[in-house]
């Protein structure tokens, strides 16, 4: 993939939850903690975390009709960020964690990203 040069400031704009981005700078990880009654598991981005967001909210859309079934749930929303972020049968570019130990650099380390399933919803702390 051809990235542009780093030509000015990481950010352009805000618009709704989705930071867009003007580079694609080493800097854009971000991480998305998807809570389940029964714990949490991350979602680890390298390349798309100023899109993070919104490719959330795009993954509790496609599992709606599994509202309720966490496990089923689960599986769709993991399913639909690795597409999306373009990292399918992909040695790099995203991960799973069952800790929040890699970088975000959104939110001081933190996931930036909140889906909860019991609530809902997509929450973007520290954005």
């Amino acid at each position: 993939m051809n990235r542009p040069p780093n030509t000015g400031p990481r950010y352009a704009g805000v618009m709704g939850s989705e930071i867009h981005q003007r580079d694609d700078d080493m800097g854009n990880r971000a991480m998305a903690e998807i809570k389940t009654e029964d714990g949490s598991l991350y979602f680890y981005t390298h390349w798309n975390g100023y899109n993070l967001p919104s490719l959330c909210e795009q993954a509790l859309e496609v599992a709606k009709d599994r509202k309720g079934d966490d496990a089923y749930a689960l599986r769709r929303i993991v399913d639909h960020l690795i597409s999306a972020t373009g990292t399918r049968d992909k040695e790099t570019g995203s991960g799973l964690l069952l800790s929040p130990r890699a970088e975000d650099s959104y939110n001081g380390g933190q996931p930036s990203v909140v889906i909860d399933l019991d609530a809902w919803t997509v929450e973007t702390p520290g954005r």
